[in-house]
């Protein structure tokens, strides 16, 4: 809770946030697995994710997107923004709506620097689901068989140091965007986990458009990282 609120909406926000609370330990006790919960005050919602995960030695912060924003350019929301631009671990942004099965998983890749991390997730979720990875390329357009291979070389070098039990389909798919092809592709997989772009490490976004785009029109669960 912010602590530069009014009282009345300080108490409001944090009632709300108890039955957050107790929905998500519900969540955890069909689920069977344990969970710690916390409730404190803050300057900001996105501070108070950032001091915790300092205090608490967070391997990774999990947030939820409802898929758009108010806000203008790629930008995902001012707590998402802040979060991920000062975050001291890696950070993981989820969204889609109740999830039923994993049993296809997409791991779209470009080489970026990323995309590891998004292959290193799927073969976790793969792992514990038995669930079937498909590495993708997008190829724009025409290409020589040299720009083709090229491509292809950058499935493995995303995949490189991960056994996966059941070995992971590599394909390479042509489109007119990358944003089109990998659309088009995630309509028969129950996730797809993208890596942020390279972009949002220089400017003043922190995802970049092309992930968020995805991500936002993907029909399932989609999951940056």
């Amino acid at each position: 809770v912010p602590d530069q609120v009014p009282l009345e909406e300080g108490q409001h926000r944090a009632a709300t946030g108890r039955v957050l609370l107790e929905q998500a330990m519900n969540q955890a006790a069909e689920e069977e697995f344990p969970i710690r919960t916390m409730t404190r005050v803050s300057r900001s919602v996105a501070r108070g994710i950032l001091d915790t995960a300092r205090e608490e030695k967070a391997d990774v912060i999990l947030l939820g997107w409802r898929g758009y924003t108010r806000s203008m350019g790629a930008s995902m929301g001012p707590i998402i923004d802040a979060v991920i631009r000062d975050a001291p671990c890696d950070v993981t942004v989820a969204k889609g709506r109740e999830w039923k099965q994993v049993g296809k998983i997409l791991v779209p890749t470009a080489g970026g620097p990323h995309a590891p991390i998004a292959a290193r997730l799927a073969w976790l979720l793969s792992e514990a689901y038995g669930a079937q990875v498909t590495a993708l390329n997008v190829q724009l357009g025409r290409a020589t068989p040299e720009r083709m291979e090229m491509n292809k070389q950058r499935i493995p070098e995303t995949l490189n140091g991960l056994e996966f039990s059941r070995p992971p389909e590599q394909k390479v798919v042509i489109a007119s965007s990358i944003v089109e092809g990998i659309v088009r592709e995630a309509r028969d997989y129950d996730l797809v986990l993208l890596g942020a772009s390279e972009e949002g490490l220089f400017d003043e976004f922190v995802f970049g458009s092309i992930p968020q785009q995805i991500a936002a029109r993907v029909s399932k669960t989609a999951v940056i990282v």
